[in-house]
C-alpha cells in the first residue's frame, strides 16, 4: 500500500501560503490553474529528467 503523503502536501502548501504577494504574482505570470505544474516541471528539470526543460518565463510586467 502506498505510503500517505498528505501531511505532507499540507506542509507544503501552507508553507507557500507564507509567501503571500509571491504565489498571487506567481498566478497571475503562469496562470492560477498552472502554479502546480511549473513547480512539477521546474523540480524535473532541476532532477535532470530526460527531455524535461526548464520552465521559461513569460513576459511579465514589472510592479511599479
Amino acid at each position: 500500500m502506498p505510503e500517505d503523503r498528505s501531511k505532507d502536501r499540507h506542509k507544503f502548501r501552507a508553507s507557500i501560503a507564507d509567501v503571500g504577494d509571491l504565489w498571487k504574482e506567481f498566478g497571475q505570470l503562469v496562470g492560477d490553474g498552472n502554479r502546480s505544474k511549473v513547480i512539477r516541471q521546474f523540480i524535473a528539470a532541476m532532477l535532470g529528467r530526460p527531455g524535461v526543460r526548464m520552465p521559461r518565463r513569460r513576459d511579465y510586467p514589472p510592479k511599479g
